[in-house]
């Protein structure tokens, strides 16, 4: 017998082209689907960050905006619950989309956030690999099945011209670059305060804060084996 839902899994710090990607398959095999993809796409242009991550059962018949709606709609739900005011929803927004990419785990995001946090108080560039990655992708795919994260940058590429750029541009990017979850957004709307200026992951994943440049690159020397002098 045919199930009567469709039980789709959204995984936190997709964008919106691969949730996309993820519904579209999880749709293909209801006879006579309503959800249509180029549809989404249309619909979800300014709703990048507002499209909540989590396991959701739709019905078969669902149309395109009934798939939106429970996702967003999820969004706000969770926005209300951690008294996120309007005035402060979109930076936290966009914090929680930087988070969602730059930490390892949900462990690291207050304290990455208070970096970024610190940064943005004294007008520091944020200089986030995933901002750039994310101007890549919006440059480089048009289709749905294009790699979208760029892994290792190369000089070019942190010199691309986009609003996304934070090398190239002050302040946060104009829009979140990606979706994030709870703990993501919860981290954005309490940064925790530190000495730490700068932090890597080396490539187990671990992190290191540092409060000067002189430490950040011995870290860099240290634990990503490059630029030692």
């Amino acid at each position: 017998a045919q199930t009567k839902q469709v039980r789709v899994t959204i995984p936190e710090g997709l964008r919106s082209q691969e949730i996309n990607q993820i519904l579209t398959k999880s749709f293909a095999n209801v006879e006579g689907s309503k959800f249509s993809s180029s549809e989404f796409s249309t619909l979800t242009k300014d709703l990048e960050g507002k499209l909540f991550p989590d396991t959701y059962d739709f019905e078969l018949k669902a149309t395109t905006s009934d798939v939106i709606n429970k996702l967003t709609s999820q969004y706000q739900t969770v926005i209300t619950n951690l008294k996120i005011s309007k005035e402060k929803e979109k930076h936290v927004l966009i914090v929680a989309s930087l988070l969602e990419r730059e930490a390892a785990n949900s462990k690291e995001m207050p304290q990455i956030a208070g970096v970024i946090e610190k940064r943005l108080a004294n007008s520091w560039p944020l200089q986030i690999d995933a901002t750039v990655q994310y101007a890549l992708s919006s440059k480089i795919c048009k289709k749905l099945d294009c790699e979208w994260w760029k892994p290792g940058l190369t000089l070019t590429d942190l010199g691309i011209d986009s609003p996304y750029n934070t090398y190239k541009n002050q302040g946060l990017p104009p829009a979140p670059i990606s979706n994030p979850g709870k703990d993501a957004i919860t981290a954005a709307a309490n940064p925790v305060a530190s000495s730490a200026w700068f932090y890597l992951h080396d490539p187990k994943g671990q992190i290191y804060f540092a409060d000067s440049l002189q430490q950040h690159n011995q870290n860099v020397c240290l634990y990503l084996k490059k630029d030692c002098n």
